[in-house]
């Protein structure tokens, strides 16, 4: 029977080891050797650690000064007997059968690594992770896929064969102390050695995000993804075979590539990013001194971009800061039809919260408009990075710029209501501070504000931070979303669906001022999606709208650490903000004698944002999110007649969950009411688990049948 030696390297983690170790002791799988390598806690770590070894001898024990974690990992691997060798983070924990899986797999395919899937996130709010590069539950040679270098070290969720690891070169951690990121050249090292490897799709892993680890430091481990590559090159050059194979290979490169991009962004101070930029320019000089970053692969993207670093490291950073200006030229702009007075003065203003790396572009844009009576109220949600600097900065340059900072961290919505008090202009521009405005943008919106016009909107040009080819479908939804094909004036209270056609964002589009200050429209503090609140706030008191197809707008859009990006992977909790949305929506609409519109007329708005919220969450919020929206129809009273599903939604209470969408999804059909694929998708679903359900509950009926008689007989 294979044993399984299990490293546990801890550091000051108290406060998670016990679930951790009480994990791996549940597992199914029991022949196990675990190491847990006390790498000098300060905490009662080494104490916990003393009751698990004393109290079951599969547990052992490496009690050492702190050298780091890569001398740790190494002095554990010295210490293992196991045949197969696996890593677990103390601040983590397992699956019961994870080793059990990954042993079996591992046997079964002749593998020398296999890999699983994982959960991420705080406790109760975990999604899974998986990494869609690379293919699954198919047997590979990762130097013959480059995609496997590709992805997230995550060396915890798998299973090396120790021989894979001993024999020949040894396969170590780099032990240097202070050190971060260590996992990402021992990752690499063993895929090089791996004649076959697996990834499979079971989430077997929890992996905690934990402030606390060096991982999460933000500027303390600023060269340490370079102190890998090194280590990888290394690697590479001591192997012959290795450096024959490289020198023809594009893998270094794309490691190193994305490598620079994720460290480059999570640096909050440009003096930070220009240090690690001279780094990798010299590492990837000599990387392609030795040969093993291949000149005919620059022509790629990957590549071209390492030689700008390469060559220049400072000017390739300006190039990041200032490169989108140079997307702005490609827009050509229509001079207003009617001229362009300049008498009125215009408010403009920037919600910023770390944005250092887009500040820059973003005033800029706005300084070089060609309508000049204009004043940018800049407002800082406490950032921590270089972005109060760089304004300031833009502040001694230009005196129409102020700067104010709200008192604490307190999201978008404050920070934008915080600059509507400031403004003093006749309308209002709202620019995030990661975006930037199309040239003429101000002057084409106020050109076409007539005097029974309350609102102007500009179609919207989107830049993608990762490259198109990583947004799917996205990029289709987003042209049909932002871009307006031909200019219109509508009431958006007589033509709802007009107005409900039109992208709701705050920006690229030009607000009257009275009609915030009358009404007393704002943003609703702590909720998403505060921009559909405040745009129907808005047409509810001041419905003439004027649509231009002029591109006025640079929207930038990321998906890390952004809020659609942690939309589209449907993170807990987020989803369900759609519908207290509405609820924020009606409390406007009451106190202006305007629910009673909203309920009837506007029911089509519950409708939309009821599915934004149910398509937008987890499996597991859907009950939270159908009870919320129960909860509001009632209280709101809403008109159902004519939306099926609003119906269904509003008997949630009286009929079996799965009803309601089947029922919802039939009487879309038998009303003719067109059904969109998602819908059609959720109600096959709901289909097969509602004939599910009627077996259980038949089943259990047969049984306690069986029961009662065997009980009387």
């Amino acid at each position: 029977m294979e044993k399984i030696s299990i490293l546990v390297p801890c550091c000051n983690v108290e406060k998670y080891v016990r679930q951790c170790l009480d994990s791996i002791k549940a597992q199914t799988y029991t022949n196990l050797e675990i190491i847990c390598i006390d790498d000098g806690s300060k905490d009662s770590t080494g104490v916990i650690i003393d009751e698990y070894v004393a109290a079951d001898s599969r547990f052992k024990v490496i009690h050492k000064p702190n050298s780091g974690y890569g001398d740790s990992m190494n002095k554990g691997l010295e210490m293992c007997t196991g045949d197969y060798i696996g890593i677990i983070e103390s601040d983590d924990w397992i699956e019961p059968d994870m080793f059990e899986t990954l042993l079996a797999t591992a046997k079964s395919q002749n593998l020398d690594l296999v890999r699983c899937c994982w959960y991420e996130g705080p406790t109760g709010t975990e999604t899974i992770k998986i990494q869609n590069m690379l293919a699954h539950n198919v047997v590979m040679k990762p130097l013959e896929h480059p995609e496997a270098f590709q992805q997230q070290p995550s060396i915890w969720a798998a299973l090396y064969r120790r021989d894979l690891l001993e024999e020949g070169r040894k396969v170590r951690f780099l032990p240097t102390p202070g050190a971060s990121y260590q996992d990402a050249s021992f990752a690499f090292k063993t895929y090089t050695k791996s004649q076959r490897f697996m990834l499979i799709d079971n989430p077997l892993h929890h992996y905690r995000i934990n402030p606390n680890s060096s991982v999460s430091a933000s500027t303390s481990k600023v060269c340490s993804v370079v102190d890998e590559w090194e280590e990888m090159l290394r690697w590479v050059l001591e192997d012959q075979k290795l450096r024959e194979f490289f020198a023809k290979s594009e893998i270094l490169a794309k490691v190193c590539w994305g490598g620079l991009y994720w460290n480059y962004n999570r640096l909050s101070r440009s003096s930070l990013k220009l240090v690690f930029l001279r780094r990798a320019s010299r590492f990837f000089q000599k990387a392609s001194d030795a040969g093993v970053l291949p000149f005919n692969h620059y022509a790629r993207k990957n590549g071209r971009y390492i030689l700008e670093v390469m060559k220049s490291p400072l000017d390739y950073h300006r190039q990041l800061r200032y490169g989108r200006l140079k997307t702005l030229e490609k827009y050509k702009t229509a001079k207003p039809a009617n001229g362009s007075h300049q008498e009125t003065l215009i408010s403009v203003v920037v919600a910023c919260y770390n944005t250092s790396a887009y500040i820059e572009s973003c005033l800029t844009s706005i300084l070089q408009q060609d309508y000049r009576n204009i004043e940018i109220i800049c407002v800082d949600d406490c950032s921590i990075d270089d972005t109060p600097l760089l304004v300031r900065h833009f502040m001694r340059k230009d005196k129409r710029i102020r700067f104010i900072c709200t008192d604490q961290n307190s999201g978008l919505s404050a920070s934008r209501n915080l600059g509507i008090s400031q403004c003093h202009g006749e309308y209002v521009m709202f620019v995030d501070g990661d975006d930037c405005l199309l040239s003429g943008a101000i002057s084409n919106l106020y050109a076409a504000m007539g005097e029974e016009d309350d609102m102007v909107v500009g179609s919207v040009a989107v830049e993608y931070e990762e490259g198109k080819e990583n947004y799917g479908t996205v990029v289709d939804g987003d042209k049909g979303y932002f871009t307006i094909k031909v200019d219109q004036r509508f009431n958006a209270l007589t033509d709802i669906n007009a107005a409900q056609n039109r992208h709701v964002s705050a920006w690229s589009k030009l607000w009257r001022m009275s009609v915030l200050k009358e009404y007393q429209i704002a943003f609703p503090v702590g909720l998403y999606y505060e921009d559909v609140s405040f745009y129907w706030k808005y047409l509810l008191m001041a419905p003439r709208v004027h649509c231009i197809k002029q591109p006025v707008y640079l929207y930038h859009r990321h998906m890390t650490g952004s809020i659609m990006g942690e939309t589209f992977r449907k993170k807990p909790g987020m989803g369900i903000h759609n519908i207290y949305i509405l609820e924020d929506l009606y409390k406007f609409a009451e106190s202006h004698g305007k629910e009673g519109f909203l309920r009837k007329e506007l029911s089509g708005l519950y409708e939309k944002y009821f599915w934004q919220a149910y398509n937008s969450s987890p499996k597991e919020d859907y009950e939270q999110v159908l009870e919320r929206m129960y909860q509001v129809l009632t209280h709101h009273q809403v008109d159902v007649s004519g939306h099926p599903v609003l119906q269904y939604v509003s008997t949630y209470h009286d009929v079996p969950k799965s009803v309601v969408f089947m029922d919802a999804y039939q009487g879309s059909k038998t009303l003719g009411v067109e059904t969109s694929p998602v819908t059609a998708r959720l109600s096959r679903k709901l289909k097969k688990y509602r004939l599910l359900t009627k077996i259980f509950i038949y089943l259990s009926v047969f049984l306690l049948i069986l029961l009662f008689a065997s009980l009387f007989m």
